[in-house]
């Protein structure tokens, strides 16, 4: 759970990057970020993000092309 709190971070650094270059904010791109609530070492809450695809899905469909 902490590395998915760090890697929120991270996404919030590289929005701030993508919002200071001309054509990235033009075509209006971004790292959609969710909520990351760390408990302890091994548990903690993460937001549920609708209209998604879990990553694994898309890989397994994309690895069948």
């Amino acid at each position: 759970m902490r590395q998915d709190a760090v890697m929120e971070q991270v996404f919030d650094v590289v929005n701030a990057v993508l919002r200071r270059d001309r054509q990235t904010k033009r075509r209006e791109l971004s790292v959609r970020g969710y909520k990351v609530i760390p408990l302890d070492s091994q548990s903690g809450l993460i937001e549920f993000v609708t209209e998604t695809t879990p990553l694994k899905e898309w890989l397994s469909a994309a690895h069948k092309r």
